[in-house]
């Protein structure tokens, strides 16, 4: 559904650790160990996000008690944007990389192209996500609903 809502403007990475290891698992990917993030950011455009521990499904939406904060004063959005996207993505990403027009392709090719180098020599900490995974590992259980798989 969101790629399909928001189309060139959507793209989904993976943060990783910049070293080396494969272990055949879901704990892998691309080559390094995966980043388990717990707190969750959203931000929207440039003038307003969310920090807080709730996923963005039906779980967390609807079932579990949650916390977090909403910023709208414009000079805090920026300057969790600027902290935020610099942590992900390296120091060197420049303006082009927060520009509504260009971020989502920049953030993909560039996670893209982590993939295809040794840890070591990536740019920033994120590969493009890997849902296969995930839907393997899931599984409809009769009385729980959708929101909970």
């Amino acid at each position: 559904m969101l790629p399909e809502a928001f189309g060139d403007r959507f793209t989904i990475c993976s943060p990783v650790r910049p070293k080396a290891l494969n272990t055949g698992g879901r704990d892998t990917l691309c080559g390094s160990p995966i980043i388990y993030v717990h707190s969750k950011v959203s931000i929207f455009d440039s003038d307003r996000a969310i920090v807080s521990w709730a996923n963005l499904n039906g779980r967390s939406m609807r079932w579990d008690t949650e916390a977090g904060v909403m910023l709208d004063a414009l000079d805090q959005v920026d300057e969790l944007r600027g902290r935020i996207f610099h942590h992900w993505l390296g120091k060197d990403a420049g303006p082009e990389f927060f520009a509504v027009e260009s971020a989502a392709a920049l953030w993909a090719e560039r996670a893209r192209r982590n993939a295809e180098v040794k840890p070591e020599d990536r740019k920033g900490l994120l590969v493009p996500y890997d849902a296969r995974p995930g839907q393997k590992f899931g599984r409809r259980l009769p009385g729980i609903p959708e929101e909970m798989v």
